[in-house]
């Protein structure tokens, strides 16, 4: 009986933490997602408001991280910082375009693969992400 006691909290346990994790990468994969969004945004009209907007998505994303730290597992933490280092990187790269009166015609080879690193290490973090919690 006290096998079967373990055994049942042991799953639920399992249960209860892939539904966090479930939780806590949603929150963090549609964050790197709007601030690709938000990359957009800023690249198409370089506003004060679309520059603050994409800083503070960045700031989002870097909060969330928190939580994906915490459950782990470590690949996954890895990989959370690497999304938030190339969403930092794209950041940059698109405030440092040498005149914020330009649009899309003068985005930077460097903000353009900045954009292309950010998006590819995000679809590592899903892949992962799906990997752990045993989706297919």
């Amino acid at each position: 009986m006290r096998d079967q006691v373990r055994d049942q909290a042991a799953t639920e346990h399992a249960h209860w933490l892939r539904e966090q994790r479930r939780a806590a990468y949603t929150l963090f994969i549609t964050a790197a997602q709007s601030v690709q969004e938000k990359a957009m945004h800023f690249a198409i009209d370089p506003s004060d408001d679309n520059m603050d907007q994409l800083h503070l998505g960045v700031a989002e994303l870097s909060s969330l991280s928190s939580s994906v730290t915490l459950i782990g597992p470590e690949e996954i933490q890895r990989s959370a910082e690497r999304v938030i280092d190339a969403a930092g990187a794209l950041k940059g790269a698109l405030y440092a375009r040498p005149s914020r009166d330009d649009s899309l015609s003068e985005i930077s080879e460097e903000s353009e693969e900045a954009y292309r690193i950010l998006f590819g290490l995000r679809a590592t973090f899903v892949s992962a992400a799906r990997e752990v919690l045993g989706a297919d």
